[in-house]
């Protein structure tokens, strides 16, 4: 053959074959389109979107509704508020005072002076409020408070505490007991162990709360409360 006539032959091949493989790539191309705006594409964007998927338009799990992502938001990653309205099951407390009383053994007009002394020196206040004595603690809020242990419970006030009519035959003294232990609550338990001793030194014995004989281990208990 002639070689002029061999190279126009090659390149008219190789215009046909690469014209077919023109073909080719672009119908792969665009078939391949044609898929991503069927519905992947569709999805993807949906997502970018931040938008659930449709069902009929994605194969991609449903996004979670909000009532199942509320679920996660629970009172124990919260803090608690003081008006919780949560019940809490009862707990058993102790008695919220200290009390001692103080029976003297024969009431008269010279153990009331001997009385009001003790009272006098350990500075005690008089409520007139509550006709009771206050002796001062180590904080105004926790006082001694000295009550008639006699129905109905009132002190006669310093004028009228030598009478004969307000004969005293007992008392009572009463500590409120702290929320919390402070270190200076022990000095106010020493302060009613001590007091309520003086006074029954006056002419007269210590019962406990149950009214009973007091004795030197319910001192104790008391001190170590």
């Amino acid at each position: 053959m002639d070689p002029q006539k061999l190279a126009v032959t090659l390149a008219i091949a190789a215009g046909w074959l690469s014209f077919n493989s023109l073909v080719i790539y672009m119908y792969f191309l665009l078939g391949g389109r044609g898929v991503l705006e069927g519905g992947m594409w569709r999805g993807g964007e949906w997502l970018r979107l931040g938008q659930a998927v449709p069902a009929d338009e994605s194969s991609e799990i449903p996004a979670e509704p909000p009532a199942v992502a509320k679920q996660m938001n629970t009172s124990s990653t919260l803090p608690e508020s003081e008006d919780s309205v949560e019940e809490v099951a009862p707990v058993p407390v102790e008695e919220s005072t200290h009390v001692l009383f103080v029976m003297f053994d024969q009431p008269d007009s010279a153990l009331n002076k001997k009385l009001l002394s003790s009272l006098q020196k350990w500075e005690a206040h008089y409520d007139a409020a509550f006709q009771v004595y206050s002796v001062p603690g180590v904080t105004p809020q926790n006082p001694l408070r000295i009550a008639n242990a006699y129905p109905p419970g009132v002190m006669p006030s310093p004028e009228a505490f030598l009478q004969d009519e307000h004969l005293i035959g007992g008392v009572s003294v009463i500590l409120k007991k702290p929320k919390r232990r402070r270190g200076f609550d022990k000095v106010q338990l020493e302060k009613l162990v001590t007091f309520t001793q003086e006074l029954a030194a006056l002419g007269g014995s210590v019962l406990d709360a149950e009214r009973q004989m007091a004795t030197p281990k319910t001192f104790l208990a008391i001190r170590q409360k």
